[in-house]
């Protein structure tokens, strides 16, 4: 009963839903079923966004809907008892299954396009160090969703693996082999989400450019508007502290100093309605790769405006132009860096309408 009357769609109420809709499911009691399998629904309207992205981190996805654990196999084929009448404006279950006839697949597709090459997830505001995609999930989502790049992306997983994840043996395809590798990390933005992706290498693996321009409403973001990571060969060159989970000194990580973007006057950028779009999104031209996005996250800025553009020049060679435009401020704008070392140098042969100052 507990379980049943917490309707909240979070990381934590997902576990209650699950708990009461498996008893449901095994002793025939439809009404614990349908309480579950509607707020497995309300997860995709509230919690995740329409590109398939989680409205928070990847972290607090992955637990929200990892919490449904089991639905994907307990609900492929479930008909309501044939004693079960709806009530007014509910449907009735017959033959559903969860993977096919909801939007499961792509919050899956989604995951898969913003990781590194290990698998492991950028840290991107309450995101946790070391977060990688779920093993176990790798031979279902091969069997159950038979497209190419599910395949590719298994497989070339597996490859990499020395010692390969076989959990599902039961659920594999006899005819199942995996691809050879040729799996390809692609460019992407997310519509909804608003955060850029840019790689570079054959298969995008040698390095990872990150834009983040998410409206960031409370919940698990940080004040960081604009901010981006870069990483290349495997090394972290523009890096985010990430999330101290509850500690007392999880303000510090959260703060827009502690992120790469501009700070106005020392302060933080507000944590509601800072908007954030994507105006230029460019991959597909020989040598160069375009990104640029602008947001609202102070009160005394008009124009707080980044653009990325990724130059190769040779092969495996490549740099960044980071054009950021912003005004406001009485005291002071400050383009702010923080690396996991001091091997850098500075052109500090600049001007700028208010002071500022470089601070290694």
């Amino acid at each position: 009963l507990l379980g049943y009357f917490d309707k909240k769609i979070n990381n934590k109420s997902t576990l209650n839903m699950k708990g009461c809709t498996i008893v449901g499911l095994v002793v025939g009691n439809a009404k614990l079923v349908r309480f579950g399998l509607d707020g497995y629904n309300k997860v995709f309207d509230e919690f995740f966004l329409k590109d398939g992205s989680t409205s928070q981190s990847v972290t607090y996805g992955l637990k929200t809907l990892l919490g449904f654990d089991g639905f994907h196999l307990a609900f492929r084929n479930y008909s309501d008892p044939p004693y079960y009448v709806p009530q007014p404006g509910e449907v009735q279950y017959k033959n559903f299954n969860i993977n096919k006839d909801t939007d499961y697949e792509s919050l899956w597709h989604s995951l898969i396009w913003c990781m590194y090459y290990n698998t492991s997830y950028p840290i991107i505001g309450d995101q946790s160090h070391g977060q990688t995609f779920p093993k176990e999930y790798y031979e279902f989502l091969a069997n159950e969703f038979k497209h190419d790049y599910i395949q590719e992306f298994v497989g070339s997983i597996q490859n990499k693996q020395t010692n390969p994840n076989n959990n599902a043996l039961f659920l594999r395809d006899i005819d199942y082999v995996p691809f050879d590798g040729n799996w390809t990390l692609p460019d992407m933005v997310y519509p909804y989400l608003q955060q850029g992706f840019i790689r570079t290498g054959e298969n995008g693996e040698n390095s990872l450019l990150v834009l983040d321009a998410s409206p960031g409403d409370g919940g698990h973001h940080h004040y960081d508007s604009l901010n981006i990571i870069y990483t290349k060969f495997g090394n972290e060159l523009l890096n985010d502290l990430g999330y101290l989970n509850d500690h007392p000194n999880k303000s510090k990580t959260m703060a827009t100093v502690a992120h790469n973007t501009v700070l106005i006057d020392g302060a933080d950028q507000k944590d509601r309605e800072r908007g954030g779009e994507f105006h230029i999104f460019e991959t597909m031209l020989k040598d160069t790769k375009v990104m640029q996005a602008s947001s609202k996250p102070y009160e005394s800025t008009s124009v707080y405006h980044r653009t990325l553009v990724q130059i190769e020049h040779d092969k495996d060679e490549n740099y960044i132009v980071d054009i950021f435009r912003s005004n406001g401020g009485t005291k002071r704008r400050e383009l702010v860096f923080h690396g996991p070392n001091n091997n850098y140098s500075m052109n500090n042969k600049l001007t700028f309408d208010i002071p500022y100052e470089i601070i290694p």
